[in-house]
């Protein structure tokens, strides 16, 4: 990730404001990542992941619980209490869910049978 970054960086440019620009005057340049266009999706990719890394509060950041029937993919954990198990309700949760109903029934069947 630090290497992306770097090379990221070495790859931006800094573009001066101009009095046309209608920018406030402490607004006196911008960083461009991805500058150029053959490095433009993984410098914009590297950094998100900066800016991800250290502006987002990591603490929520859960997994999607893959021996529970989830996807393995990573969330953040919004909600009230911080107990979200899936990364989507709709798609993990109700998949795991449903898998629990039918070893359910069929765990009643072998031993009504």
């Amino acid at each position: 990730m630090h290497t992306a970054w770097v090379e990221a960086a070495g790859r931006s440019q800094l573009r001066l404001a101009t009095p046309d620009d209608g920018r406030p005057p402490a607004t006196c340049a911008d960083f461009v990542i991805g500058a150029e266009p053959g490095h433009l999706l993984l410098d914009r990719v590297a950094e998100a992941a900066l800016d991800l890394l250290t502006r987002v509060d990591l603490a929520p950041l859960r997994a999607c619980p893959p021996a529970e029937g989830g996807c393995g993919w990573l969330f953040l954990d919004r909600s009230r209490a911080r107990s979200r198990r899936w990364c989507v309700m709709e798609d993990c949760g109700a998949r795991a869910k449903a898998r629990r109903l039918n070893d359910r029934r069929r765990a009643a069947r072998a031993t009504g049978a």
